[in-house]
C-alpha cells in the first residue's frame, strides 16, 4: 500500500495531506500554549487520524487514478467505496474540529454576542471543560450565563475564571469565595489567590476581608 501513496502516481498524496491540513489547523489552535501531560492522548489521537486519513485518500485516489474502471466490476466498486468511506471520514472529523475550533474562538472572544455566549455553556471539547473556563472569563459573559457556571463547584478551573473575572457580581465572588469545605484546601487556596488579583480588588473598588472563621468576605467600598 505505502508504494502506491507515496510511488510515481502519487499525486493524490499532496492533495490529501492539504485537504488535511485544517483538521490539524483547528486542533492545533485549541492545543497551542498547553502543556497539560494529561492532553498526550489527545494530540496522538490527532496525529493517528491525521496520518489514516492522509494515507487512505491518497490510496483510493491513486487507485482510482492509475486503473479507473479497468478490470472487474467488483474492483472499481471496491475502489470508488474506499474512497467515499475516506472522504466521509474526513468530512467528519474536519467538521467536528472546525465546531469546537469555533466555539473556541468564540468563547475567548470579547465581541461574541451574549446568545452565542449562552448556547456555548457545557459545550465539551477533548481537553475538557475549557470553553466553560473561557466563558467565566469572558468581560461579555452575561450575568446569568456567569450564575450558572458559578454553580458548577466541581470545576476548579471555571472557578478560577470567573473569581478573576472584572464583571463577575459581588454576589457571586462571595458564594465562591464561602463556598463549603470539601473544596480541598490546596484547590482553595489556589482559588483565594486567584480572588485577590480580580482588577476591582486590585483597584480598591472591592475589598477583601478574612473572618475569624477562616473563611473569607467581599465588601464593595
Amino acid at each position: 500500500m505505502l508504494s502506491k501513496v507515496f510511488g510515481p502516481h502519487s499525486g493524490g498524496f499532496l492533495f490529501s495531506f492539504f485537504a488535511v491540513v485544517p483538521y490539524l489547523f483547528f486542533n492545533g489552535v485549541i492545543l497551542y500554549g498547553k502543556v497539560d501531560p494529561q492532553l498526550g492522548f489527545y494530540v496522538l489521537s490527532i496525529v493517528v487520524v491525521a496520518m489514516v486519513l492522509v494515507m487512505g485518500l491518497s490510496y483510493f485516489l491513486n487507485e482510482i487514478k492509475v486503473k479507473r474502471f479497468e478490470g472487474n466490476l467488483i474492483g472499481a466498486f471496491v475502489r470508488i467505496s474506499g474512497l467515499i468511506f475516506f472522504v466521509f471520514l474526513y468530512v467528519g472529523f474536519s467538521a467536528k474540529a472546525f465546531l469546537e475550533y469555533s466555539a473556541y474562538q468564540d468563547a475567548s472572544n470579547p465581541e461574541t454576542r451574549p446568545e452565542r455566549l449562552r448556547e456555548l455553556e457545557g459545550f465539551e471539547i477533548p481537553t475538557g471543560y475549557e470553553i466553560d473556563n473561557l466563558l467565566a472569563g469572558n468581560p461579555s459573559s452575561p450575568i446569568d450565563l456567569l450564575e450558572a457556571l458559578s454553580k458548577k463547584e466541581e470545576h476548579i478551573g471555571t472557578l478560577i475564571s470567573l473569581v478573576s473575572n472584572e464583571n463577575t457580581p459581588l454576589e457571586i465572588l462571595n458564594r465562591i469565595a464561602s463556598m463549603p469545605s470539601f473544596i480541598e484546601a490546596r484547590k482553595r487556596e489556589i482559588l483565594i489567590q486567584s480572588l485577590k488579583k480580580n482588577p476591582r480588588i486590585v483597584k480598591g473598588d472591592f475589598l477583601l476581608i478574612h473572618l475569624p472563621s477562616g473563611r473569607v468576605t467581599i465588601v464593595s467600598r
